[in-house]
């Protein structure tokens, strides 16, 4: 017994210390940032042992320390890696504020993470407006998103949930499309897209009203 407790003794002070501790950070996956940047904010002390690095707290922090990092996946690779994998946040969405006379814009990734605040309106980014606290709207906002990509929709610059819950696109700046809740969503997109790609000239401004499904009207501004 004491000869196997020795070896056991041995064997748990061999792989604590010897053969699973970190020799190597490796960063990938950032354009933002540098690897020295994320190393040092990581701060893996040399020789710890692997199992001790704390993987969710790391991925946690980065996001939240980082402003422009989306995603950050922190894995071991035995026998002495620490891969942490970063995806950058891309400025994909924005939001417009208006305070007396100064209206700024909010800049949100594709996965809805604040990035930053501009004065210049950013005329490449789709414009958002929903509360992006609210689980509900938020789920409304995604599912546009699916159909939307789904049927190839082009054009799309703002989407909007009211408080209502109900729906509404920018298309082309021109043309807004009111779809109601999103009850039979895929059928009353298709109506509303049917119009914009075959009854509207390209100048044409106006709403097209498919809140109730089976009718799609288009009503000119005047």
């Amino acid at each position: 017994m004491v000869l196997v407790s020795i070896l056991i003794a041995i064997c748990v002070f061999i792989s604590l210390k010897v053969l699973f501790v970190v020799r190597k950070v490796e960063v990938t996956g950032s354009e933002k940032y540098t690897a020295e940047e994320i190393s040092a904010y990581c701060a893996i002390p040399d020789e710890i042992n692997i199992f001790k690095v704390d993987t969710e707290s790391l991925e946690k922090g980065l996001t939240e320390n980082f402003t422009y990092i989306e995603k950050a996946t922190v894995e071991r690779k035995l026998p002495d890696k620490i891969l942490i994998t970063i995806t950058d946040g891309l400025p994909t969405y924005y939001s417009r504020q208006q305070r007396e006379d100064m209206t700024t814009y909010t800049i949100y990734s594709r996965g809805l993470k604040q990035l930053t605040q501009q004065s210049a309106l950013p005329e490449e980014l789709m414009q958002i407006d929903f509360d992006i606290n609210d689980r509900q709207s938020l789920g409304i906002f995604y599912e546009v998103c699916r159909r939307l990509e789904r049927q190839q929709a082009q054009g799309i610059k703002g989407v909007s949930v009211s408080r209502n819950k109900e729906i509404s696109l920018n298309y082309e700046n021109r043309v807004t499309i009111q779809l109601g809740t999103h009850a039979q969503l895929d059928y009353k997109l298709k109506m509303a897209l049917h119009i914009l790609q075959n009854d509207l000239e390209e100048t044409e401004k106006g709403v097209i009203d498919a809140s109730k499904a089976g009718s799609a009207i288009f009503k000119p501004s005047i």
